[in-house]
């Protein structure tokens, strides 16, 4: 820690700043500066509203909902058109392959008839 100072708040009607004493507006947004002079912080002036607005991290993301909405289903949509492919491919072979036993079975019935 480079410096370090303590400092009073009180609530009052005026915006004030004496030694270490602040005297503000309650709800009230400020700005305080300070300055450091050698090890000892000293605050120096006090300004009314919030000058140095934090704002936050901008992640790039200016993009609509719906758009987002809209990519939601037709993945969903897209993934469900593949299931019902898969299982009526699914099915398709299985009776493929009820049709060809169901074959081989009656060929070999009839070739032992004859």
């Amino acid at each position: 820690m480079i410096a370090s100072k303590s400092f009073e708040i009180l609530f009052g009607d005026t915006l004030l700043l004496n030694g270490s004493q602040l005297t503000v507006k309650a709800g009230s947004a400020f700005t305080l500066n300070a300055q450091m002079s050698g090890n000892e912080l000293m605050f120096t002036s006090i300004q009314e509203g919030d000058l140095y607005q934090i704002l936050p991290a901008t992640t790039g993301d200016d993009s609509n909902i719906a758009l987002w909405l809209i990519l939601l289903f037709l993945s969903g949509g897209l993934g469900y058109g593949v299931y019902v492919s898969n299982k009526k491919k699914r099915r398709c072979l299985l009776w493929r392959q009820r049709l060809s036993y169901i074959m081989e079975g009656e060929l070999l019935w009839r070739s032992n008839v004859w």
